[in-house]
């Protein structure tokens, strides 16, 4: 464990939640951010993703608001998470868009592109 220590990618398979509390401007452009949570290296965390449309004709002819739709109802649905872990500590995590896709049987999901990520103790659904 020194400063050449290569990291270590750990996938696992999280249930997720589509965060509702996004704001109009957000949805106005496109926006889409879900919270994974579960167990990574025998600590519960909380994994969020924010996303945006790449082909926003997805919200000019509906997609977008279809696939917010199937988000609101994850029961029974996984997403994978890739952690890289770096001498035991999460250096960085990231929902698998493909997983996302998968779980719904939806491609559309595959538009979405990566606007931001973090990792925390506690859930920040809802938090401002």
């Amino acid at each position: 464990m020194g400063l050449f220590s290569k990291p270590e990618y750990v996938e696992v398979e999280m249930d997720f939640v589509y965060d509702t509390y996004t704001q109009p401007e957000e949805v106005d452009n496109g926006f889409i951010s879900i919270e994974a949570y579960g167990n990574i290296l025998d600590t519960y965390k909380y994994v969020t993703s924010s996303y945006s449309l790449k082909d926003m004709s997805l919200y000019d002819n509906g997609g977008y608001e279809e696939m917010t739709e199937l988000l609101r109802d994850t029961r029974d649905k996984k997403v994978k998470v890739r952690f890289k872990v770096k001498d035991g500590k999460i250096k960085e995590a990231k929902i698998l868009i493909e997983s996302l896709a998968d779980a719904y049987n939806d491609e559309r999901f595959l538009k979405l592109e990566l606007l931001g990520w973090g990792v925390a103790d506690k859930s920040s659904i809802g938090q401002a």
